[in-house]
């Protein structure tokens, strides 16, 4: 899959962080939407047919790992990459996370060449 048709959802609540993300993705050819909340982010993901969903940690009212327990009840779209953005300490490892279904972690602020490199690095395995 080319990067021009490959949807990435980002959900997170600090949306110039989210709204830079999107820039800085369609910048890299790829198709990316922002969602401020898991509820408005769980909705358009089931709506729209997404590749990889990038979701804040810590998020009012619906935490990541709380709608990543959602998706992975739902076998039409359990099988999407998730990555988790966090910032400070998280109490769960890298390894509990990827048990639970979480691909990737990467820590605010991030690298966005490193991160376009997952990106693409998932999308490849995708092919």
């Amino acid at each position: 899959m080319e990067r021009k048709d490959f949807k990435i959802l980002i959900i997170d609540d600090e949306e110039v962080l989210a709204e830079v993300l999107v820039e800085s993705l369609e910048l890299e050819d790829y198709q990316a939407q922002f969602k401020s909340s898991a509820s408005d982010g769980l909705k358009y993901f089931k709506e729209n047919n997404v590749e990889l969903i990038i979701c804040d940690m810590s998020m009012p009212s619906m935490s990541g790992l709380d709608l990543l327990k959602v998706i992975q009840e739902d076998s039409e779209i359990s099988n999407k990459p998730f990555f988790f953005l966090y910032t400070g300490n998280v109490e769960l490892t890298r390894q509990e996370l990827q048990n639970l279904g979480g691909h990737e972690i990467i820590s605010k602020p991030f690298d966005m060449d490193e991160l376009v490199e997952l990106i693409d690095t998932y999308r490849r395995r995708l092919n």
